[in-house]
């Protein structure tokens, strides 16, 4: 996860009081779950001829590889990207919320 979208992962849950060790634990934990979420919405906009590609560029690990077919194939794959995580935390916050109560 790069320090952008983490920081922004601490700042919209609150995690700023927390450790950086804790933070990190946190963020390690829900960024699999956003990583996830992201793979799933790409996978639904990719057209079916290109999943198994996404597939194999996935597995092979190289981020810049994966960004570069993302920004092939996906118009404004960026924005995808910022949708998903911004929903995803808001799931999130609302979990966090119902937990407190």
């Amino acid at each position: 996860m790069n320090d952008d979208i983490r920081a922004f992962v601490v700042r919209e849950l609150g995690l700023e009081t927390l450790s950086k060790e804790e933070q990190d634990e946190a963020v390690s934990k829900i960024g699999r779950v956003l990583s996830e979420k992201v793979a799933i919405v790409f996978l639904e906009k990719l057209p079916e001829e290109k999943r198994e590609t996404y597939a194999r560029v996935v597995e092979g690990g190289n981020q810049k590889e994966i960004a570069d077919f993302l920004k092939n194939n996906i118009p404004d794959s960026e924005n995808v990207i910022k949708e998903t995580l911004q929903k995803s935390i808001e799931e999130f916050k609302d979990i966090r919320d119902k937990l407190k109560t």
